[in-house]
């Protein structure tokens, strides 16, 4: 997991920040989560985390990041 910003060039979207989530058991899968601010990362995270863990019927154990010091 990684979040990152603000973008040197504003999207449309005016989101300046993301939050790249990789599951690293299967490696292809890659989610990106647009955010205006740095902070809503933990609230996105957490209802990212309640809808996975819920469509797949698995519990997700570990969250492991790049040690940055974004979070």
């Amino acid at each position: 997991m990684d979040l990152f910003g603000p973008t040197r060039i504003e999207p449309i979207s005016g989101k300046m920040y993301a939050l790249v989530i990789i599951d690293d058991d299967t490696g292809w899968s890659t989610w990106v989560i647009f955010l205006n601010y740095k902070d809503e990362a933990l609230r996105v995270f957490y209802k990212f985390m309640k809808l996975v863990q819920n469509k797949k019927c698995l519990l997700i154990i570990a969250v492991t990041s790049d040690h940055n010091g974004e979070f």
